[in-house]
């Protein structure tokens, strides 16, 4: 009986749903108590007992994935497709369920029969970590680049010694290794770690990371004036100056979109990578003429 009035009470509780739809629900869970009742004080047979059509929902336990998201308490509508798709794709629910997703992240299923599971928001989602990738030097004149823990690909870019902008992008893959495509760093397969040497920066420049989780939520942005080990000794390196934190006001994933000269699409972190890549270089002209001045 306790379990049956924690389900009334829940389903009472539910804003998704009408006083039509919550009196019926509780009325299938009475109407199964009732007959559980009378088939044990009754004959008591396996026949009896087998005769008790039990909820869908009695019978049903929903794989759930937590999904990490900006705001659990205001879902946005992608975030609200994405938890909505993740339900359909890990579980095998009769035909004509239909699932709704509120702002709030409850979760409420409702079963052709008419009765209910229903999930807790603490159950379905987390707040997402938009901590940005720690940008710190090895003390050996190297750069090294840590991302965070729900990170599975991060975006680092710097200006090497010619006064190239460089875009290195770093993928955790199935297997839990991450790895890049970029020839001039080096990456620790099980960390994500990023070594980028010094002999390959420019001293004076900006050095910038973000990431992204599962969910496509974008981090904020950590950009980290380098400058030379040894002014004297180039082969000394560099160091970390300086670390400036900005929040990224929208932390969700863009639309692809062309990339110049090339027919390619670029994909989010790219299109992202490209912007941060601009506003790197950017720094490091405004710092040059600003030295250029004072010289």
């Amino acid at each position: 009986m306790e379990e049956a009035d924690k389900a009334k009470a829940a389903i009472d509780a539910n804003p998704n749903l009408t006083p039509e739809e919550k009196a019926a629900a509780k009325a299938e869970i009475d109407k199964a108590v009732e007959e559980a009742i009378i088939s044990i004080n009754g004959a008591g047979t396996h026949h009896a007992l087998g005769e008790i059509k039990l909820p869908l929902s009695a019978l049903i336990k929903p794989v759930v994935t937590v999904t990490p998201v900006l705001d659990p308490n205001n879902l946005t509508e992608e975030e609200i497709a994405r938890i909505k798709a993740l339900l359909e794709e890990n579980n095998t629910f009769p035909e004509g369920t239909e699932i709704i997703v509120s702002k709030d992240a409850s979760v409420s299923i409702k079963y052709p029969d008419g009765s209910i599971d229903l999930i807790l928001p603490a159950e379905i989602v987390k707040q997402a970590d938009t901590t940005a990738p720690a940008i710190t030097d090895d003390a050996k004149g190297n750069i090294v680049v840590a991302p965070t823990k729900e990170a599975v690909e991060f975006v680092v870019t710097y200006v090497d010694n010619n006064g190239k902008a460089q875009l290195v992008i770093v993928t955790k893959g199935a297997d839990g290794k991450w790895t890049t495509t970029a020839k001039a760093v080096i990456v620790d397969p099980v960390t994500g770690q990023v070594i980028i040497p010094g002999s390959a920066i420019k001293p004076g420049t900006v050095v910038t990371a973000y990431s992204k989780d599962m969910a496509g939520n974008v981090s904020d942005l950590n950009s980290a004036e380098v400058e030379a080990v040894d002014a004297n000794n180039p082969a000394a390196g560099v160091k970390v100056k300086s670390v400036t934190s900005t929040s990224n006001a929208n932390k969700s994933t863009k639309k692809a979109k062309q990339l110049p000269n090339t027919g390619e699409k670029a994909t989010s972190a790219t299109s992202l990578g490209l912007a941060v890549l601009g506003m790197g270089l950017a720094l490091f002209a405004a710092k040059r003429k600003k030295d250029e001045e004072e010289a």
